[in-house]
């Protein structure tokens, strides 16, 4: 496509232009100075007042397209004042800008219209008997108006139009950006996460065979430690999947890929699963389920289930041996969480030292999804040495 460039000067005349006109001001004044004209030629004749009903419209053409044309096209063909005589300058001028601007405003077959009727005027006028120069003249100059006003808005549509598809095409380059840094991403985590994760499950699963006189509880927490290795790596490479697969064709064919096998999402209904899983690492869990009163929207189910599972990781690495209390409590329209756990018990060795051990990217991490479907979080230390995690997530369908 061959385009011309204009340069910054241009560009920038035309944004204070239009900036000018946008005030009512500026049209109420070039009407006034219209009008002036218009007397100083004409003087206080019915050419005077034909003037007027052309050119006071200037003054709200802007705000009134519609009436301002009706009121222009009417005077202009001798209707209100037939014996006036010729159209002063002034009044020629207002109808132009008149004509112009509406046009802009106005839809393809208004137009038509008011071109139509000083069509018929130059062939046949309105208020004499024969045509002249002058009807003809008055249908070219209206016409050139209308077809000015005309391009100026099909020129506005393609500025808009070539705005919105530059805004799509960045839009198109964030999210191949964003999709190679996944991919960035995904390629460090398998090579990195993954490697270290298939070592644990091996050395777990070497120890229970190469250990002599291993006792039997030692055997079942290797067991405990290889089942929760390997199901930490199939989790992650279902993810990692997802993050590397593209996105489906819009037209629904293929992409030469396979669809990676996936899993229903985790939710509520994996809760049992998840406290059993903790009860197994030595940990002491209750928990507490009111029934529910709606469903829970999938995103908010997602969300919940992930809050506690990283708060019972959470309390187990930092406060080991420590009784963990959950309570859901569903309300018609929300799904409040409440995980407490007390301060370290005796089972276990010591992991940390206090409210400062851990990155907190955990807790940023639920905070960020407890977000993302519109809930709320609060964190806090208690004076006994435990830590409470409560959430509010909406159940509202329009959340």
């Amino acid at each position: 496509m061959n385009g011309r460039v204009l340069p910054a000067s241009v560009g920038r005349f035309e944004g204070w232009l239009i900036r000018v006109l946008a005030r009512p001001w500026v049209w109420v004044a070039a009407a006034g100075v219209l009008l002036i004209a218009a007397a100083a030629q004409a003087g206080f004749d019915d050419r005077f007042l034909m003037s007027i009903m052309i050119v006071v419209p200037v003054a709200f053409v802007v705000q009134l397209p519609r009436v301002a044309a009706v009121l222009v096209v009417f005077a202009a063909l001798g209707w209100f004042f037939p014996q006036a005589g010729p159209m002063p300058v002034a009044a020629g001028t207002g109808l132009l800008v008149v004509c112009g601007v509406a046009a802009y405003r106005l839809t393809a077959p208004e137009i038509c219209l008011c071109g139509g009727l000083f069509l018929v005027n130059a062939v046949t006028p309105f208020t004499d008997d024969e045509p002249g120069a002058a009807t003809y003249l008055l249908f070219a100059v209206v016409v050139a108006a209308l077809g000015f006003g005309r391009l100026l808005r099909d020129r506005s549509t393609i500025i808009a139009q070539h705005q919105a598809l530059a805004t799509a095409h960045l839009s198109t380059v964030h999210e191949h950006l964003l999709l190679a840094d996944r991919t960035a991403i995904a390629r460090e985590l398998h090579d990195v996460v993954a490697h270290h994760i298939s070592h644990i499950a091996i050395q777990a699963e070497t120890a229970r065979y190469t250990t002599p006189d291993l006792p039997e509880l030692a055997g079942t927490r290797f067991a405990e430690i290889g089942d929760s290795a390997r199901a930490a790596l199939a989790e992650m490479r279902r993810i990692l999947t997802v993050i590397r697969s593209p996105v489906p064709a819009p037209d629904g064919h293929a992409t030469g890929r396979s669809e990676p096998a996936l899993e229903p999402r985790p939710g509520l209904d994996r809760l049992d699963a998840l406290v059993a899983a903790t009860r197994g690492h030595g940990g002491e869990v209750t928990v507490a389920v009111s029934a529910a009163a709606t469903p829970i929207p999938a995103d908010t189910d997602l969300v919940a289930y992930r809050v506690i599972q990283e708060s019972l990781t959470n309390a187990r690495r930092h406060a080991p041996g420590a009784e963990v209390h959950i309570t859901v409590d569903h309300t018609p329209d929300l799904l409040c969480l409440t995980i407490h756990n007390g301060c370290r018990g005796s089972v276990g060795p010591p992991t940390g030292t206090g409210p400062t051990t851990g990155t907190g990217l955990g807790l940023l991490g639920m905070r960020e999804r407890v977000d993302a479907v519109g809930g709320t979080l609060r964190h806090e230390y208690l004076p006994d040495g435990g830590f409470t995690v409560a959430v509010r997530l909406p159940l509202r369908p329009d959340r």
